[in-house]
């Protein structure tokens, strides 16, 4: 009975930590995402500048 409730404690950690890890992957890809998104915005924002300033 004890083994029981030791194993199933097991799995649930072991859940638990598979789908935190699935949720750092996925945090990791998304802040990858906006900084990729940011850097876009500020060259697009640049090459404004640079085209008002040479108008």
């Amino acid at each position: 009975a004890v083994e029981d409730k030791v194993r199933e404690l097991i799995e649930m950690l072991d859940s638990g930590l598979e789908q935190y890890k699935s949720y750092a992957e996925d945090m990791h890809r998304l802040n990858a995402l906006l900084e990729k998104r940011g850097t876009e915005l500020e060259i697009k924002r640049g090459k404004e500048l640079l085209n008002e300033r040479q108008n």
